[in-house]
């Protein structure tokens, strides 16, 4: 991608994939335990646009003045 006049590498788009299960825990007569739920598959899908540039700038003060004499 030409960014400010520059070209970059930038991602356009991601993908992800995941299966998990779920986990409650309930309690019952003083007593808790855990259960897991079913399985689910999960899809994360993300595009990337509208890249610019950021910049900043900064100035370090020391606490004395150099304009002094």
């Amino acid at each position: 991608m030409d960014i400010g006049g520059k070209l970059y590498i930038c991602p356009q788009r991601s993908i992800s994939v995941m299966r998990a299960r779920s986990v409650r825990v309930l309690s019952e007569w003083d007593e808790t335990f855990r259960t897991y739920g079913p399985y689910a598959a999960m899809l994360n899908d993300i595009r990337f646009d509208q890249y610019h540039i950021f910049r900043s700038e900064s100035h370090m003060l020391t606490g004395s003045d150099s304009n002094e004499k």
